[in-house]
């Protein structure tokens, strides 16, 4: 069977023949469908989502990369074995860009089982928490750590939000009282709280759940939260009002929160409702602290009485948010396109060439790298460095091209096609970077900075311009490079 399906494909596809592809894709896809099994039935709690070590990988990503690597090697022992270019056969038009198309293939399809891995992990995770609603239960623990001091300064009366026009005019009181005290020598300067002076009337004050006026939580999209205002007002209507009961309720949503993650906590909401009505103007006298079992493990510190892990929410509701929008974004696919890209290049670049010109050409590129990066560092001109490379290049291709079609020193010219081949992935990237450098740092100054339209264009457009990139040197390859290569291969040995 599998005989009679290498001789159909040799007689009738002789690129998939030789490139294995038609058997290597089968069995990367079922890698894939392994990696992406084992991360959706990786055990799984909602307590996880604050577990960083849950969402590392790194032993995944070693085996993935032996793994690939051992594949990769298997693989070109049958992929070597035959060059038609070399062997002198006729070879159609577009043959050696389908032949890197399919390179490019494997290399991207055989690196890339960890992401598959990753993948299951969140389609596990987001199954999980499908039927959470972040913007309820972010509101639910706001609204509660408006009763839950973890930061003495967020209840201090010059942080209340009864009014801007309150907080504005004790805002000024407290800078007129910080500048008499300083002219007068009982203030060092800069001696401030929060870009405000310090008052010592005010700070001894007592702390109180009134002048809370903050949000606790937040998520990626702020607008679909319940605004400040309202929040804090509902909380100062149930202290005005003495309704204990809605306290507590709001304290019991909160423990069934903090219970439903897994979030360490000894929050009691009966006793701590208990504490904030029995003192006069709703009197702060417990701050709750965080626990951490690994140091206080370790460090021997003592866990504080009253505690919340409150951290781990906020990074709850972050990984909620992260499984829901997905790994894959415009940076990780173009990373990897760039991976396979430049792994097909090199590849490509092997059967093109003899073996003797191709390593000549790798161990010389990495004496030219030496001697640049010498010359960057003596010189310390990145202006100068830049216009070398460029100049370097173009002599490499306009050298290359010169002794190919003249038909003159096979090997110095075969050297030449090399470099300027391994080089051209980089080009655009390295003057679209001075571009940008140059618009920033330019004749400009840190003011113009930031409103010049031309700086602001290039660096939002880079991801269109390392895709153009791809194109560009895809079509360079496909209409210049591997024609070249095929008049190379035509010219006599020297």
């Amino acid at each position: 069977m599998i005989a009679k399906i290498k001789a159909q494909l040799l007689a009738r596809y002789p690129l998939l023949w030789n490139t294995r592809i038609v058997f290597l894709l089968p069995a990367l896809l079922a890698i894939h469908i392994l990696f992406y099994i084992a991360g959706f039935f990786k055990s799984f709690s909602l307590g996880n989502l604050h577990e960083s070590y849950y969402y590392r990988y790194e032993g995944v990503v070693m085996f993935s990369v032996l793994l690939t690597a051992l594949l990769v090697v298997i693989w070109l022992l049958f992929y070597l074995r035959n060059n038609a270019l070399k062997a002198g056969y006729p070879l159609k038009c577009f043959h050696l860009i389908k032949e890197f198309m399919l390179l490019m293939v494997v290399f991207f399809a055989s690196s890339t089982f960890f992401f598959t891995y990753q993948q299951g992990v969140f389609d596990r995770s987001e199954r999980e928490t499908n039927g959470i609603d972040i913007v309820e239960e972010v509101n639910q623990a706001n609204l509660a750590f408006h009763f839950i001091a973890t930061d003495q300064a967020d209840f201090r009366i010059y942080r209340s939000c009864d009014s801007i026009a309150a907080r504005e005019k004790r805002r000024q009181e407290r800078l007129d009282e910080y500048y008499r005290l300083r002219d007068a020598g009982l203030k060092a300067e800069g001696d401030m709280i929060n870009n405000e002076p310090i008052n010592e009337d005010l700070d001894s004050l007592p702390l109180s759940y009134l002048y809370y006026c903050t949000t606790h939580y937040s998520i990626g999209n702020e607008g679909e939260l319940t605004p400040p205002n309202p929040m804090h007002a509902r909380a100062h209507t149930w202290l005005l009002s003495g309704n204990r009961d809605s306290v507590i309720n709001q304290l019991m949503q909160l423990k069934i929160l903090l219970a439903k993650y897994d979030i360490d906590n000894n929050l009691d909401p009966i006793t701590h409702a208990s504490s904030i009505f029995s003192t006069e103007n709703f009197k702060v006298d417990t701050i709750y602290g965080s626990t951490n079992t690994f140091y206080d493990q370790y460090q021997q510190e003592d866990i504080p009485q009253a505690f919340i892990h409150v951290s781990e929410f906020q990074e709850t509701i972050n990984r909620i948010e992260e499984v829901r929008m997905g790994f894959w974004n415009v940076a990780t696919i173009l990373s990897m396109l760039y991976y396979a890209f430049a792994m097909a290049l090199l590849l490509m670049s092997f059967r093109m060439t003899s073996i003797r010109v191709w390593f000549a050409a790798l161990i010389g590129s990495g004496i030219v790298a030496l001697l640049v990066s010498l010359l960057v560092i003596s010189s310390n001109q990145g202006d100068f460095v830049l216009y070398f490379i460029g100049c370097l290049y173009g002599l490499f291709f306009l050298g290359s091209v010169a002794l190919i079609r003249t038909r003159n020193r096979k090997f110095f010219s075969g050297i030449l096609f090399l470099w300027t081949l391994w080089m051209q992935l980089s080009i655009l990237p390295m003057i679209w970077g001075k571009l940008e450098d140059y618009h920033r740092h330019g004749y400009y100054d840190n003011a113009y900075e930031a409103t010049n339209p031309t700086y602001q264009w290039i660096t939002s457009h880079w991801h269109e311009m390392l895709e153009f990139n791809l194109i560009l040197t895809l079509l360079l390859l496909a209409f210049v490079f591997m024609p070249l290569a095929k008049k190379w291969q035509a010219n006599p040995e020297e």
